[in-house]
């Protein structure tokens, strides 16, 4: 402190400045987002983090909640709908897709609403945009879309002052669940050597991986020339996991199958699985088999073995992916009052 003051105003001014072109140039570094980039110029954010898919909110005011009908052809019910892919999956369109489904409404009193709207392409999370995709997706009634009466006015019938129905929007979309795990891999676990380069035991749980259902960890069982996993997975994303098969575009909507309106018991919990460990044979002893995995009360286990043809010691990436659809909701009770003048 006694060396600033010594110092005259000149010099003072020429350190302030310094240090304030330091200050600009560390923080430069940082690039929008929290995302920080190293030293390659490529960035250090993984986008497998997190316990969400698909977030939904109305628009604010977006539907109002009071609107009126003065029997006026201006007379409209906006509703939309603002998504944001909070996941590491892309909704393209082709190897994923989704879409929002309206419900608990009267089509003939709002018939200005399309009953669904496709929600790809929505781009997820990067190590480049850390927020991931974001769009809106306006649920009005337009040229092409599956309702009778496309920009249609309110129409309430005669007789009837006010209406107050809960408008639910459901999104029903394909996921992706991709996790990865470093494990020990002992050929022989049974020798009394103590220096063994790592040690068969729990894994540590990858925690979340970017989307809504979740490895939440992984057990390892060594025995003579193989090796057996215990993988527990969990739905942490707040919605329902439900077939994927119950999710195409356009959604069925009698008859089949499909989400959300014509789901039976056999659509919920489904999801299926692959499970591969580098440096070994693919698992031909998983159960349940990947085709017949289910999630009870959210949760499942799956048990895989894998032959180890060596008896080394070493570490080895076991990698897990997981396909399933997902469905999730949001209401908002509105009101519509009929002031027509007569």
């Amino acid at each position: 402190m006694k060396r600033w003051m010594k110092l005259n105003g000149k010099h003072r001014m020429k350190m302030l400045l310094f240090v304030i072109v330091v200050s600009l140039f560390v923080s430069g570094c940082a690039s929008p987002g929290g995302i920080i980039r190293n030293s390659q110029g490529t960035t250090d954010y993984n986008p497998h983090q997190g316990s969400q898919g698909l977030e939904l909110r109305f628009v604010k005011d977006n539907p109002p909640l009071t609107v009126y009908d003065t029997n006026d052809a201006h007379d409209k019910f906006p509703l939309m709908i603002e998504v944001w892919n909070r996941g590491a999956a892309d909704i393209d369109g082709s190897t994923l897709d989704g879409y929002i489904y309206l419900s608990g409404y009267d089509p003939s009193i709002l018939p200005g609403l399309a009953p669904y709207k496709r929600i790809a392409p929505l781009k997820g999370k990067s190590p480049y945009n850390s927020m991931g995709g974001y769009k809106i997706i306006d649920m009005s009634c337009n040229s092409g879309d599956s309702c009778a009466t496309p920009s249609a006015e309110l129409n309430l019938p005669d007789g009837v002052s006010e209406y107050r129905p809960r408008i639910q929007a459901t999104a029903c979309y394909e996921y992706i669940t991709e996790a990865s795990a470093t494990v020990c891999i002992d050929g022989n676990p049974y020798t009394g050597i103590e220096d063994k380069p790592c040690r068969v035991g729990q894994v540590d749980g990858t925690g979340s991986q970017g989307a809504p259902v979740a490895v939440s960890s992984i057990e390892e069982i060594a025995m003579p020339g193989s090796v057996q996993f215990r993988i527990y997975v969990s739905n942490v994303g707040g919605g329902k996991v439900v077939d994927r098969n119950t999710i195409t575009w356009p959604p069925a909507t009698q008859g089949a199958h499909s989400c959300p309106q014509n789901l039976g018991f056999e659509d919920l919990g489904t999801l299926t699985y692959s499970v591969t460990l580098s440096g070994s044979p693919p698992s031909t002893a998983c159960e349940p088999s990947a085709d017949e995995f289910k999630l009870v009360d959210g949760r499942g286990v799956i048990f895989c073995t894998f032959d180890v043809p060596t008896t080394e010691t070493y570490v080895a990436p076991l990698n897990i992916r997981l396909e399933y659809g997902y469905m999730q909701s949001i209401s908002q009770d509105v009101t519509i009052r009929n002031i027509r003048t007569q």
